[in-house]
C-alpha cells in the first residue's frame, strides 16, 4: 500500500478580490457507492474530518455526497448534497441539495460542484479529493450505485475539470485520490493543467482509506509538499 506524490504542473497565481477569503478550501467529491451503503465508510471519514483538529476559521472543508443507496449519517440518499464542516457537535451542515439525484459518474456533476464550492467558499488555496473506488486509467474513478455503477472515465474527469472554474480562472494546489489504483502517469497527465500536485495510490487501499487527521496540518502550512507528506505519513 503505497501513496505517491506526483509533481504535475507549474504553479499558477490567481488574482482577484481577497476579501472574505480563507487560507484553504478543501473540496471532497465523495461517491458513497457500496463502501457507504454496506459499511458506512464515507460517514466514518466525514467524522474523521470533523475531529481532525482543522481550524475552520482558517479553512473550509466542503463535501459533495451522492451515489449511495443509504448513508449512516443524516445525509440524504434521494438527492446529491453539499456539506460544510462546522466544527461543532453537529459535525456538518447541509448547505445545498439537488432537486433529484445527479449521476456522480457524469463530468457535469463534478463541474457543478467545483463551481459552487469555489465561488461560495473563496480561498487563497484550493485542493480536491476524490473519494470512492478507483479502477486506474482504463475504468477511471468511482462507482455511482444509483446509476448502474457508472464511473468517471479519464476523459470525463478531464471534461469535468476543464468546464469548471478551474479550467481557466482558478487553480488547484493539489488533487488527491482516496481510491485504489489511481497513481498512473495517464491520470497525472490529464490533471496537469488543473493542479500542481497529485497524491494517489499505485496499489489497492484498505476500506478505511486515508486518515483525515492530516487536515490539521492546514492550520500551519499551505505548502503542498508538506501537506502531501502529512497525508502519506498519516495513511501509513
Amino acid at each position: 500500500m503505497l501513496l505517491f506524490l506526483w509533481i504535475i504542473s507549474e504553479a499558477v497565481s490567481v488574482s482577484g478580490d481577497q476579501k472574505d477569503r480563507k487560507d484553504h478550501t478543501v473540496m471532497i467529491y465523495m461517491i458513497g457507492s457500496n463502501l457507504e451503503s454496506r459499511n458506512g465508510s464515507g460517514s466514518k471519514d466525514i467524522l474523521e474530518m470533523s475531529t481532525s483538529g482543522i481550524d475552520l476559521s482558517k479553512s473550509n472543508v466542503v463535501i459533495c455526497t451522492g451515489g449511495s443507496r443509504r448513508w449512516a449519517l443524516d445525509i440524504s440518499a434521494r438527492q446529491n448534497s453539499v456539506l460544510e464542516l462546522t466544527g461543532d457537535e453537529n459535525y456538518f451542515q447541509t448547505v445545498l441539495e439537488s432537486d433529484e439525484n445527479q449521476n456522480m459518474g457524469d463530468g457535469k456533476t463534478l463541474t457543478d460542484f467545483l463551481d459552487y464550492a469555489a465561488l461560495t467558499y473563496p480561498a487563497e488555496h484550493y485542493s480536491l479529493i476524490f473519494w470512492d473506488h478507483g479502477s486506474g486509467p482504463v475504468m477511471g474513478f468511482g462507482n455511482d450505485e444509483l446509476y448502474e455503477y457508472d464511473s468517471l472515465r479519464l476523459p470525463e474527469l478531464k471534461e469535468g475539470l476543464e468546464n469548471s472554474i478551474f479550467g481557466d480562472i482558478c487553480h488547484l494546489d493539489w488533487i488527491g485520490f482516496d481510491a485504489c489504483l489511481m497513481s498512473g502517469i495517464e491520470v497525472a497527465e490529464i490533471l496537469a493543467d488543473y493542479a500542481d500536485y497529485m497524491v494517489a495510490s499505485q496499489e489497492v487501499e484498505p476500506g478505511s482509506g486515508w486518515d483525515y487527521s492530516f487536515l490539521e496540518i492546514l492550520n500551519e502550512t499551505s505548502n503542498p509538499i508538506q501537506i502531501a507528506e502529512k497525508i502519506t505519513d498519516c495513511y501509513m
